[in-house]
């Protein structure tokens, strides 16, 4: 059952969780989940999304990586975004909240404003030679 049809999701990726926040347009509505970082994790947030969805993350060491590699071999499209990007963006909209929701919530807003709108330029995710 595929719920979105969103065109970005944002996902906050940390060692044992994901929160992901997008946008279903049947209800005009933004939906948080959240699933465990692993495989069945994947295959849930998959549930969500579309082969046009977008996922847009954090760089977040070693924790984003299984997570980019599984949705890249789908044939997703991942862009992986630079924490201090996400930061500063949060810090334009002079947001002060620090939870992962609003981390979720606050990367899907970059990837719909700064990405789809192609205001910055960032490459799509690609496994490591």
């Amino acid at each position: 059952m595929k719920m979105a049809n969103s065109l970005v999701v944002g996902i906050d990726v940390s060692s044992k969780k994901l929160d992901f926040v997008f946008l279903d347009r049947k209800r005009k509505k933004e939906i948080i989940r959240k699933v465990d970082n692993h495989k069945e994790g994947y295959k849930k947030l998959e549930k969500f999304i579309t082969k046009e969805t977008r996922l847009v993350l954090e760089a977040t060491g070693v924790y984003h990586y299984n997570l980019s590699k599984y949705f890249h071999q789908k044939g997703y499209t991942v862009s992986v975004v630079n924490p201090r990007a996400i930061k500063y963006y949060g810090m334009a909209k002079m947001l002060r909240d620090k939870t992962d929701k609003v981390d979720a919530k606050l990367i899907y807003d970059y990837g719909i404003n700064m990405l789809q709108t192609q205001q910055v330029k960032v490459r799509d995710w690609e496994t490591p030679s």
